[in-house]
């Protein structure tokens, strides 16, 4: 099962939303922002889910958040849980 989320990434994007999760990426190198776009998974993650710095995604984030939970706390939406390999994870 792994190998087919590693090969067609489009599947992680598509069983997170299925899962009411909503996917953003934030501070990606022009290099990678050129390969998404070339196989399509820019698009199909959508503009509005991709930010220049993780300050702007928590931004929307948090506007969505209290959308539904008017007064959520922010501090939640950022605690780190990765980023030994450099990539950071936050809730």
């Amino acid at each position: 099962m792994a190998d087919e989320y590693l090969n067609n990434p489009h599947h992680v994007v598509e069983r997170l939303r299925s899962s009411s999760v909503r996917v953003v990426f934030s501070g990606l190198k022009k290099q990678v922002i050129d390969v998404m776009r070339h196989s399509g998974m820019y698009d199909y993650i959508g503009e509005e889910n991709i930010f220049p710095d993780e300050d702007l995604a928590l931004d929307s984030i948090y506007a969505e958040v209290i959308k539904i939970v008017p007064g959520a706390p922010r501090q939640l939406l950022k605690h780190h849980i990765g980023g030994a390999d450099g990539v950071k994870t936050w809730l």
